[in-house]
């Protein structure tokens, strides 16, 4: 089941007694659960609706007697008690074995939510067998077309290079993908095109950053020294991710040496900064990409 499902759950008023929903982006768990809880109104919210996290500071206050307690308890001021289990991943397993007693025999007068990031382990999977069990995880293409409804809803809409390009330097983070389409919004513009990035995810420098990566591309030495300059401080991933964007378009115009020594160059690149926490030189990556 995916992200639809739930939806598809959502509308029809979550009628099961136990919902198991797990992925590996927190984004998308975390979106469920904004979703569920924007569906329960407000005197159900105050007084039918309790939420555990079992990775939060205060998580060894909660114990699972607790959960029980509340799910099993009716509620006076609802017809329907909600209770949420974040991070359900760091349960042990003698708590996994009394919750798989709960699943059994579930309360009719209670809905549990449980969230699990990763992927599902075997002993999980039989424990919660009897839940509506729903994937939050995206295919590459799924998450393109999140991507294209989350910017219409943000009043915006992107052209195929930009689409291309935050999939390309942010991979299938959809937490950081948000956070650059929220930035994009406050533009003022309905559709953004490439040469509108620049200021929005690398600041004041961000104008010469495709230059800069043009630049290289194209083998113009001077250029791209020249702007070189301008790009210190700019975050290293970022322009990494730029750079390797702007390479990987040549593909087919240049050969198969060529292409093979610009990845492995920003590779290296790439292992030093997140080996040595510190910035691989600018200076050196325009040489070994310039070299002929």
């Amino acid at each position: 089941m995916s992200f639809r499902q739930f939806l598809k759950e959502k509308d029809e008023g979550f009628r099961e007694n136990t919902y198991l929903l797990y992925g590996g982006d927190p984004y998308f768990l975390k979106n469920a659960e904004t979703m569920i809880k924007a569906g329960i109104n407000e005197e159900q919210r105050d007084f039918g609706l309790d939420i555990y996290d079992l990775e939060s500071a205060s998580a060894k206050k909660v114990s699972l007697k607790e959960i029980l307690d509340s799910l099993n308890t009716f509620s006076f001021f609802s017809e329907n008690k909600v209770v949420i289990v974040q991070n359900i991943h760091k349960l042990k397993k003698a708590e996994l074995d009394a919750i798989e007693g709960y699943l059994a025999d579930p309360s009719d007068s209670s809905t549990l939510f449980m969230f699990y990031i990763g992927k599902l382990k075997a002993n999980v999977k039989k424990i919660t067998s009897g839940c509506k069990t729903i994937s939050l995880d995206h295919t590459a293409q799924e998450l393109r077309g999140w991507l294209s409804t989350y910017s219409k809803e943000k009043g915006i809409s992107l052209s195929p290079q930009v689409s291309d390009y935050l999939s390309e330097i942010l991979g299938n983070d959809a937490g950081l993908m948000s956070a650059e389409i929220n930035k994009l919004s406050l533009l003022g513009k309905d559709k953004i095109e490439l040469k509108d990035l620049g200021d929005i995810i690398y600041g004041e420098a961000g104008v010469d950053t495709f230059e800069f990566t043009g630049a290289l591309s194209s083998g113009n030495r001077k250029k791209a020294f020249r702007l070189s300059k301008d790009l210190r401080g700019t975050d290293s991933g970022m322009l990494l991710g730029a750079i390797n964007w702007q390479i990987s378009r040549l593909k087919g115009r240049k050969s198969s040496g060529r292409m093979l020594k610009y990845y492995k160059t920003l590779l290296e690149a790439d292992t030093v900064n997140k080996s040595t926490g510190s910035s691989y030189p600018l200076e050196l990556l325009v040489t070994k990409l310039l070299d002929r």
